[in-house]
């Protein structure tokens, strides 16, 4: 074999090598995005009372906004079942209102705009507390918040018919999981108010307060509330 054949071979190993030889593939803007984190909040409360399931969808912690949310909502006595549906606003957050006439069971699929499935949450129950008709009533405690001047979050909690030594907790809520920052004793007033310094910029940060029982009174608690 001449010289010229045995380098013309060398060479068409070579070539047929690295066209067989795996290539990594690189992460572009096409690549899988991180899944999207669900938490499903469903309070329960005394029997009668208007109460709201509250799902949460996020994404390497931040909120996911415009996905379609699907509750199914079973009763715990009559085994039948209703659908609501809901879309995440700027939050990630979508809701669905309901009576707690018994046990209920919430389940929630959510989809994205090409109607594909990207997770589920629950089954997530709400009890009926046992309350004799002696009972004091419920608070209707509420939540508002917005930002001050320098960024921070200031939120107001008020409850008209809560006893003057109601205890009052807020919480702040990141990826589904609550954390209390603040606990103070309801004034005669009904109302407290809290200032609290921001950690994620221009991002939302979601709170809800809870309202201590007392001798006058139930306890209660508020919606989520958003400030940015």
């Amino acid at each position: 074999m001449t010289l010229r054949l045995v380098l013309l071979s060398v060479v068409g190993a070579l070539l047929s090598a690295l066209a067989l030889a795996p290539t990594s593939a690189q992460a572009g803007p096409d690549a899988d995005p991180a899944p999207v984190e669900l938490a499903l909040d469903v309070p329960s409360g005394y029997e009668g009372q208007d109460r709201t399931a509250i799902l949460i969808a996020t994404r390497d912690g931040a909120p996911v906004p415009g996905l379609t949310v699907i509750f199914t909502r079973t009763s715990g006595e009559t085994n039948e079942t209703v659908t609501s549906t809901d879309v995440t606003d700027p939050t990630g957050t979508a809701t669905t209102d309901f009576v707690l006439d018994g046990p209920v069971q919430i389940d929630a699929v959510v989809t994205n705009d090409a109607g594909a499935v990207v997770g589920t949450a629950g089954p997530a129950w709400a009890f009926p507390d046992v309350v004799c008709r002696c009972s004091p009533p419920g608070l209707n405690g509420r939540l508002q918040g917005r930002d001050a001047r320098n960024g921070d979050d200031r939120l107001a909690a008020a409850a008209a018919r809560a006893g003057a030594d109601a205890v009052v907790r807020l919480f702040r809520v990141r990826q589904g999981v609550a954390t209390r920052v603040r606990s103070v004793v309801l004034g005669e007033d009904g109302v407290v108010k809290w200032r609290i310094g921001d950690r994620n910029g221009s991002r939302a940060t979601r709170y809800y307060a809870s309202f201590g029982k007392t001798v006058v009174s139930l306890g209660d608690r508020t919606k989520i509330v958003a400030v940015r």
